[in-house]
């Protein structure tokens, strides 16, 4: 298997991405359990942010899916 198949490109360097938390480096290969962060520290720290509401997946016109109401709570 090449060292492209294997996550590494030919310098053998892996290829990084900025991490949606902190912008640092976060390794793209297959080996980083944490991908697409840099951490574990970040990846908690996005899930706290989706269970906290501070992101959400909104409607067609950018809203709150459910209208600003949580539908578990009626």
């Amino acid at each position: 298997m090449s060292a492209e198949h294997q996550g590494r490109s030919k310098t053998g360097a892996v290829p990084t991405a900025p991490c949606p938390h902190c912008g640092g480096a976060a390794e793209r290969s297959t080996d980083n359990p944490w991908r697409p962060f840099c951490s574990r520290r970040c990846k908690l720290i996005d899930l706290g942010d989706w269970l906290a509401e501070k992101h959400v997946i909104g409607d067609e016109d950018g809203s709150h899916p459910s209208g600003g109401q949580d539908d578990w709570q009626h």
